[in-house]
């Protein structure tokens, strides 16, 4: 009677935690909080939560029988140039978009009308890895491969015509890390109504060592950083279009690509304030808040160890972390000899002009910080890089796919062009 009553008892509990469908994604987020073992994989591990409960797939997601690949998205402020955006991937056979709109109005949504784009309102903060993992969550059993892919960020393809193409070579398992190549604001100076791809054709020499991420839906459990999946399947790597194994945002050639080290700051949250980025003065601009730790990325082979030291001592202590404090520690990037770039690269439109960028550093802020980098911005204070390598791939490849913004390089064709990037 003993093993009677634990049964009964056991199947009850389980009852209570069988997740119910509602239209309250609060609800919801608390059903699938307390989960089931219905949620595990044959793997026994759990794949990423939704966040705000399911969504029906519109009837405008082009998904069939056969092969697809996806992008998730999060777009704040983008409405000047989301088009040519969604044009260049349309173009190059992407099948779905998944816009996560962070404005407060849902500005994109009218986006919805076309084939092949989904725009979700997302109007929370923070919002980075809650999009990513509700994106997941909600899409990755619809599609063969998928990508987290920002707005201002656009693939090249050198050996292929489609993405999809590309895919089926180098991405049968895993998560495919394509490399960075940083554009600079080409003494641009303010917003003109003119693609992206036109207007930035400055690059940065070599190749940046940071990677954006495609891939197999199947294979990625979690994705909490902006540039590869943090937990895949086991059994399965993430690599380059040469096959080299690598972990991390990092994935840096033995010439012609900036060495970096990545420091990891522990912290209470809340503690870290972008002043501290003074004592770090070959940092790259970007630092990541993941979970209980500060990520930073410096140029290798100029960064103190002394450095380190100053930013621990002037974090702020709280008593619980006296005795369990970590100090910062430094992992070094490791040279690649293989050739990665020949087959694809991330073109990264991440300054646009100057008015734009301090925009972007001083008002705006990212989709995860409201922190005012106007003040302790390199960038902002003593200049931007300009870029020094001309390359038009992503403007030559949008004219190709998409034929009408040929009208955009002729200068008395303003109105036309303007009209394009309209929805």
């Amino acid at each position: 009677w003993r093993s009677a009553f634990f049964f009964v008892v056991a199947c009850l509990t389980q009852g209570l935690r069988t997740p119910v469908s509602s239209k309250d994604g609060n609800a919801m987020a608390m059903s699938t909080a307390a989960g089931s073992m219905s949620d595990l994989d044959q793997n026994g591990e759990r794949p990423p939560a939704s966040i705000n409960g399911s969504e029906v797939l519109p009837k405008n997601d082009r998904i069939g029988k056969g092969e697809s690949v996806a992008i998730c998205a999060i777009a704040k402020e983008e409405e000047k140039y989301i088009v040519e955006w969604l044009d260049y991937y349309s173009g190059i056979g992407t099948d779905m978009i998944y816009l996560y709109d962070n404005s407060k109005n849902n500005t994109l949504a009218p986006l919805n009308k076309r084939p092949g784009v989904t725009v979700i309102h997302y109007p929370r903060h923070p919002v980075q890895f809650s999009a990513y993992s509700k994106c997941l969550a909600n899409r990755q059993q619809h599609h063969t491969w998928m990508g987290i892919v920002d707005c201002d960020e656009f693939v090249v393809l050198y050996k292929h015509k489609t993405l999809k193409d590309m895919l089926r070579e180098h991405l049968k398992s895993g998560a495919l890390g394509l490399n960075w190549v940083i554009f600079g604001t080409s003494n641009e100076k303010e917003y003109r109504p003119k693609p992206v791809s036109l207007r930035f054709q400055l690059r940065m020499p070599g190749f940046d060592p940071r990677v954006k991420s495609f891939f197999r839906s199947g294979d990625v459990y979690e994705y909490n950083h902006p540039h590869y999946p943090t937990k895949l399947r086991k059994g399965t790597h993430q690599h380059d279009t040469s096959g080299y194994v690598f972990s991390g945002p990092f994935n840096g050639g033995c010439e012609g690509f900036r060495r970096v080290d990545r420091v990891i700051i522990q912290q209470h949250p809340g503690n870290f304030t972008p002043g501290k980025l003074e004592h770090f003065p070959h940092a790259l601009e970007d630092a990541y808040n993941i979970g209980s730790e500060m990520e930073l990325y410096l140029d290798q082979d100029k960064v103190d160890d002394q450095q380190l030291v100053a930013v621990d001592q002037t974090r702020p202590r709280h008593h619980h972390q006296h005795h369990h404090h970590k100090p910062p520690k430094k992992q070094s990037m490791a040279c690649n000899s293989k050739n990665h770039t020949n087959v694809a690269v991330v073109h990264h439109f991440r300054y646009k002009s100057i008015e734009e960028y301090k925009r972007k550093r001083c008002y705006r802020h990212n989709a995860d910080s409201n922190v005012d980098w106007c003040s302790v911005s390199r960038e902002v204070v003593n200049g931007m890089f300009v870029g020094k390598w001309r390359n038009s791939d992503v403007w030559d490849t949008l004219k190709r796919v998409m034929p009408k913004y040929e009208v955009c390089e002729d200068p008395k064709e303003g109105d036309k062009c303007a009209e394009i990037s309209k929805f």
